[in-house]
């Protein structure tokens, strides 16, 4: 195993100790220097145990990909800002949502 200096740019992959399936890359200086800790679990990388689909399986089943939202539960977490196309079970009307 290389070493890295905690200040440096250098790219590199890493593992949370928390989750087996938490892998991410990122620079030395933000995991180390600046602490940014676990980018799946902070929700900034998907992966399969932090997805929407995983984490809210009962709003998950409401989404409905379309032409304009094309996102799956699976291609989010439950921090996303993007927007999701939502059907509603009781009156099938959909809408946008966050």
């Amino acid at each position: 195993m290389s070493h890295l200096a905690s200040r440096s740019d250098s790219g590199a992959w890493w593992r949370c100790f928390e989750n087996d399936d938490h892998y991410w890359f990122a620079p030395a200086t933000n995991v180390l220097g600046l602490q940014t800790g676990c980018s799946c679990c902070s929700g900034d990388t998907v992966v399969p145990s932090n997805s929407l689909a995983t984490i809210f399986p009962a709003i998950a089943a409401d989404v409905c990909p379309n032409e304009d939202y094309p996102l799956t539960p699976e291609q989010v977490t439950s921090k996303c800002d993007k927007e999701l196309w939502f059907v509603c079970p009781h009156c099938e009307q959909g809408s946008p949502a966050r």
